[in-house]
This record gives C-alpha cells, sequence and structure tokens, in this order.
C-alpha cells in the first residue's frame, strides 16, 4: 500500500502487477493440484525443465524472486514451448520491474491461441505500449478484445488504451521541444521530491519530499520516510539554497501532502489523511504564516470535505475560487475536478467542473496558471501516450475550452502527474522519476514551456508598506481592482514584521491599487499592463498616513473625461473605499481638493477644479455622508507639484486631494 494516497494512487502500470499476480496465483493452484506431475501433463517431454520449473515455484512460495527468475528461465531455454514457465517468468519478471528482459516470453504467451492464455495479449499490448510501440500495441489489444471478453476492468482497460495507441501513433511523431534540467543535489536527493510549488517571483520553492530527517521518521508500513514539506531560497546564479523542513504544526508525524503556497508564500492548501478531525479518508486543510511560523492547520470543513476522498487542492490568484480533487457523489468517472468558490468568508458548496474536462477515467492535480487563464491537469482518459498524461485547457468567456495534450516527450507512456509553470509562462517545474540524470527516485526538474503549450503571461509586483512618520512596517491589506470590470483580482495582506507583499497579475488589463489599516488613510495607485513588457515586474513601496489633521492622500482613481468634471464610473471603487472611511471615523472633517494642469485659462481651470470638486462631494453626500463635514475647494493650475512642461508633470498635477482638516 502506498501513503498517503493525497499523492500517489494506483496505476494502470499497478493494476498490469495485480493481474499477473491474480494470473499466477490461479496458474499455481491449478498446477499443485495435480497428484503426479509429469512433464506431458504440460506438453513439453523435458524432465529437467520441469525440475527447474517446479524449483521456481518453489522459490516463489518463499518470495525469493531472483532465484525464481533463473529457474524459469532455465526452464524456458530448454522446453521454448513450455507455456507455464513463460507464464511464471513473465510474472516474477514483472514484480522486479525486468519485464523488459523477457519481452520473447510475453510475446510467446500472446500469440498463443489458447483461449486461457487471453489475458496475456492484453498485457503484452501494454508492455508493448510503455515501450512507446504504439502501432504493434494496437494489434494486440484488438486480439485480445477478439477474444470477447467479460465486460469489466480489463475490456474497459484494452479500449481505453487501444484509442490512446491510435492518437499517439500519430502524435509521438510531432514532438514537442522538452529538455529538462535537473535541480541538482541541492534540492534532489536517493529518495523522492515532488510536487513543486514558486512563489510569483520564482524566488521561494516548496516542494514534497520522503527523506532522512523528516518529523515522522520511517514509516513502518511503508518501509519508507514519511511526506514533509520543504522550502528552498534561490540563488542569483539559478541555484538553490539547501532546503529547510518548513516544520511544525505544517509537518507531523503523519504523512502532508499535495500543497498549494499562495503566490506570496504566505498561505498553503494541503492535504491531510486520518486525522482526528478529519471527515473522511483526506481533507483539504489550510494555514497561514503569521510573520514569525505557521498557524496551526484548519480543515475546511464539510462543505468541501466528505466522508470520502479530497486531495490537490489550487488556490485562484484571487484566493476566490479553490480548485481540487473529489471522489464525492455526482462525478463522472473514479475521480473528478471540483471547484468552490468563496462567499462572504465561507466555502460555497463545491461545482463539478463538468464532463467537458472530467472524464469517466480519473482527473488529478490541477493547476491554475497565474494568467487566469490557462488550467492544467492530469487524466488517464483523455487520448494521450500511456497512464496519466497532462493537459491544458484555456478559459472561455463562460466555460473551459479544448483539452490540450500537451505532447510528446514531455507525456510518455508513464506517469506525469505534478507540473508548474512560473508566472511569466516560459518555465516550467515538475517531477519524475523517468529522466536520465536523476538523483534518486522523483527528482524535481525544470524546463522551457513550448510557445504551443504556453500559457497567457502574467507578471508579478512586489512592494513594502510602511508606515509615513517612522518608516516602520505595516500590515496592510493590499486590494487590486481591475477598472474596466471593476472586480477584485488579487487581496494579500503585508506582512507583518517586515511589511512586504507579493503577488501576480494578468497582463492586459488596468488596475487601481488600494492599500489599507485601521488607523492610517487608505494609500492608493493605477497602472496599465497594456501592451506592458514581460520583461520587468512591477515595485511599489508605498506609505502610509495615519489619520490625524492635516495629513492628505491624492486621490488617484477618481477619473473625469477631458474637460469634464462628471465622474467616470471607475472612480466609485475609490470613492465608495473613502466613504467607508468615512463611516467608521465619524468625527472627521474633510476637505476635496481639485487640482488641473496649466493648459487653458487660469479662471476656466478653477472653474473646472471647483465642479470636479463638487462632484466628488456631492456623491459622498449621497452615499449619507453629512454634507457639514465635507469641503470642497478647487485650486485650478496654483498648486502645482510637478512640471507642467512634460505630459508626465501635467498628469501629476491633474488630481483630487482628500485633506483631513479636522480629527
Amino acid at each position: 500500500m502506498i501513503y498517503p494516497i493525497a499523492n500517489y494512487l494506483t496505476s494502470n502500470l499497478t493494476l498490469r502487477k495485480v493481474a499477473f499476480l491474480f494470473f499466477c496465483i490461479i496458474g499455481i493452484l491449478s498446477t499443485s493440484t495435480l497428484s503426479a506431475q509429469k512433464p506431458k501433463d504440460f506438453g513439453i517431454k523435458s524432465k529437467k525443465a520441469l525440475t527447474y520449473y517446479l524449483a521456481g515455484k518453489q522459490q516463489l512460495e518463499y518470495r525469493d524472486m531472483v532465484k525464481a527468475m533463473e529457474y524459469f528461465q532455465q526452464a524456458v531455454q530448454l522446453e521454448p514451448t513450455f507455456k507455464q514457465a513463460h507464464f511464471l517468468l513473465v510474472h516474477t519478471a514483472d514484480t522486479r520491474n525486468k519485464i523488459s528482459e523477457v519481452k520473447n516470453s510475453l510475446e510467446f504467451l500472446a500469440n498463443l491461441p489458447d483461449p486461457e492464455m487471453a489475458k496475456s495479449k492484453l498485457i503484452y499490448a501494454l508492455f508493448l505500449m510503455n515501450e512507446t510501440k504504439y502501432v504493434e500495441a494496437e494489434k494486440y489489444f484488438k486480439a485480445y478484445l477478439s477474444t470477447e471478453p467479460k465486460e469489466g476492468q480489463d475490456k474497459k482497460r484494452a479500449e481505453v488504451n487501444l484509442r490512446k495507441c491510435k492518437y499517439a501513433a500519430v502524435a509521438i511523431k510531432q514532438p514537442i521541444s522538452f529538455i529538462p534540467k535537473n535541480l541538482g543535489t541541492g534540492i534532489n536527493g536517493p529518495t523522492d521530491e515532488y510536487m513543486p510549488n514558486l512563489t510569483a517571483d520564482g524566488k521561494t520553492l516548496f516542494f514534497t519530499s520522503r527523506r532522512p530527517g523528516n518529523i515522522g521518521g520511517m514509516d513502518p508500513r511503508t518501509h519508507d520516510f514519511d511526506e514533509d514539506f520543504y522550502a528552498s531560497k534561490g540563488k542569483p546564479d539559478g541555484s538553490w539554497d539547501a532546503p529547510v523542513n518548513v516544520g511544525s504544526p505544517l509537518n507531523t508525524a503523519g504523512n502532508e501532502g499535495a500543497s498549494c503556497f499562495t503566490q506570496d508564500g504566505k498561505e498553503v492548501y494541503f492535504i491531510g489523511c486520518n486525522r482526528k478531525d478529519g471527515f473522511g479518508e483526506c481533507d483539504i486543510y489550510v494555514s497561514e504564516f503569521n510573520g514569525n511560523g505557521w498557524n496551526a492547520p484548519r480543515n475546511l470543513g464539510n462543505t468541501v470535505n466528505t466522508a470520502g476522498y479530497e486531495t490537490h487542492p489550487w488556490i485562484s490568484g484571487d484566493g476566490k475560487t479553490l480548485y481540487f480533487v473529489s471522489t464525492r457523489p455526482g462525478g463522472f468517472g473514479g475521480t473528478d475536478i471540483w471547484y468552490s468558490q468563496k462567499e462572504q468568508g465561507e466555502w460555497a458548496t463545491p461545482v463539478n467542473l463538468g464532463a467537458g474536462l472530467n472524464s469517466p477515467g480519473n482527473e488529478y492535480n490541477p493547476f491554475l496558471h497565474a494568467s487566469d487563464q490557462a488550467l492544467y491537469f492530469s487524466s488517464d482518459w483523455w487520448d494521450g501516450f500511456g497512464d496519466f498524461d497532462l493537459f491544458m485547457t484555456l478559459r472561455t468567456e463562460n466555460s473551459w475550452g479544448k483539452i490540450t495534450n500537451l505532447g510528446y516527450p514531455l507525456n510518455t507512456p508513464s506517469i506525469e502527474r505534478f507540473l508548474f509553470i512560473t508566472s511569466d509562462g516560459k518555465t516550467g517545474y515538475m517531477s519524475s522519476d523517468r529522466i536520465e540524470n536523476g538523483w534518486g527516485r522523483n527528482d524535481l526538474f525544470r524546463f522551457d514551456i513550448p510557445a504551443s503549450i504556453r500559457p497567457p503571461a502574467a507578471t508579478w509586483v512586489s512592494g513594502k508598506i510602511v508606515e509615513e512618520i517612522n518608516q516602520s512596517p505595516v500590515k496592510a491589506k493590499i486590494t487590486l481592482i481591475d477598472l474596466g470590470s471593476g472586480d477584485t483580482v488579487r487581496q494579500v495582506n503585508s506582512d507583518p514584521i517586515k511589511g512586504e507583499f507579493l503577488l501576480s497579475l494578468p497582463f492586459e488589463k488596468e488596475y487601481a491599487v488600494y492599500i489599507e489599516e485601521p488607523g492610517y488613510l487608505f494609500a492608493s495607485r493605477n497602472f496599465s499592463l497594456i501592451g506592458a513588457s514581460t520583461e520587468k515586474p512591477f515595485e511599489l513601496n508605498i506609505s502610509l498616513q495615519p489619520i490625524q489633521e492635516g495629513s492628505s492622500i491624492v486621490l488617484r482613481n477618481v477619473f473625469f473625461e477631458t474637460n469634464q468634471f462628471a465622474l467616470l464610473p471607475t472612480s466609485h471603487s475609490e470613492l465608495n473605499k473613502l466613504i467607508l472611511l468615512l463611516q467608521k471615523n465619524t468625527s472627521l472633517v474633510v476637505e476635496i481638493a481639485g487640482h488641473t494642469d496649466n493648459q487653458g485659462g487660469e479662471a476656466y481651470n478653477l472653474t473646472l477644479s471647483q465642479n470636479r470638486s463638487n462632484s466628488v462631494k456631492q456623491y459622498l453626500v449621497s452615499a449619507g455622508i453629512p454634507e457639514k463635514r465635507i469641503v470642497a475647494r478647487g485650486y485650478g493650475e496654483t498648486k502645482p507639484i510637478a512640471d507642467n512642461t512634460t505630459e508626465e508633470g501635467r498628469a501629476l498635477n491633474r488630481r483630487t486631494e482628500f485633506i483631513i482638516l479636522k480629527r
């Protein structure tokens, strides 16, 4: 058994081994009941071959697979048509992952006309598929299905993989560029590393590992180390610092898996299995970083978690949508991808992503790129190259679009499950045990994302929030709003110790930024990512002014048409925050000051600025703020803060200010 289910589930490869074992047990029992075993009972002549065969069976009982395999090989060398020896040789080789060494025996069995050997055709087809011999595999899948097997898992497996072979035989001739680079011994060790997850700036790598030093130590059930979360900081030369166990309370004496760290690395959603506060086999938990360490993880509750199995959470960049995998009722297959949206701080009833993405098979590992437009996932059903392949789909207006296989050789006949792509869409990270130059079982690799499967680009924004007077760090809420739609697209808190924040943002939009903390005037900014460079991230270092007489802020997201004073709809988000500030501080008396550049006549600019101030005052009054608390004044072009000889300077001079007159 493999623990926890959060990270690995039974694959077609494992099912093949189960099928071999079941088939072999039947063969062992049937032959062991013979009262007198003679060569002719097996359709052979050599007594020595029979002796080797019986000796091999005895070694199977002793569980010495190496010696058993040697005896079966000697038996078939003496009797090339000794089908029982061929069969147990294949079984033994498979349990040792040496199936490629007994291809001749496997092929011999698959071509026998014996009805009891029909399943060997399926097994051989799966072997050929694993060797990327899709045309040959197709032949044997068809041969197996022509024996009219009973409805069941084997027949379904043959039908699904026959379809995949037809697809793969063509797709493998159109390979994508895929040159993975091992992250090196600084990250990878002799055990397992998987589930890579980077912060938006790419400077911190989180991953899961089974390695010595884990809090849970060695699990006696699996003879392997328990899973823990690790973090590593990137170096300027592209290498990584030695990984550090993130410690308690995230890591425990049990297993923790399938983690999703948010883009600033300050929150994590992950899986805990068989816990006292769990609702089912595996549940989704969340924890926040408080500046000094991680808070005690919280179960997301029985709206998201069920008596079944939930795993592989992924949180959207705005923190409003949680994607995850579940076996809950209402799905289309074994495991489906679902999502839940946060409403007033609570997770709503989950919704299935639908039959266009979920299948009669199993879907896992949803990964929503920072652009919010591309969803990657793994599946064992859709057309691919073998067991689990990686796929992508792009967001359409109301749903997700066509499913695309990421291509060969990124996908192979083996299992591809875990993928992370950086904000700019150019670099991918994955875990694998099948790539050459590995240091252990599953290692972490990075590679360039081919243009054909690249998501729309996103960027990242970092900064620091401080108090204006003493420049000390401030924990504040940072909110970014899409000026076009009015939707909140990101919301994070700055670090309570350092005042720093980090988030990702999609391109081709204009944004308003708001920074709020009780006891301070909010600050605002705006910027455009329409046509912006993907190479240069944004930095926003902002000072907050305490709420006191004389404090002032520029309302940077209050907009008017040129030479007009009617408020544009894009102004409402900022003015609504101003309303909340005045409602929470009922003693404030404030001034709304309007300013212009020096274009046009002085008298005209004075009138325009007064009218704009009046428009803002009227908006506030209409929301219930007493008129006596608001003074509207227009200053025209008399108080410039920048040079009017440049467009940049004139834009700064065209402003609306908020000034506290009385506290």
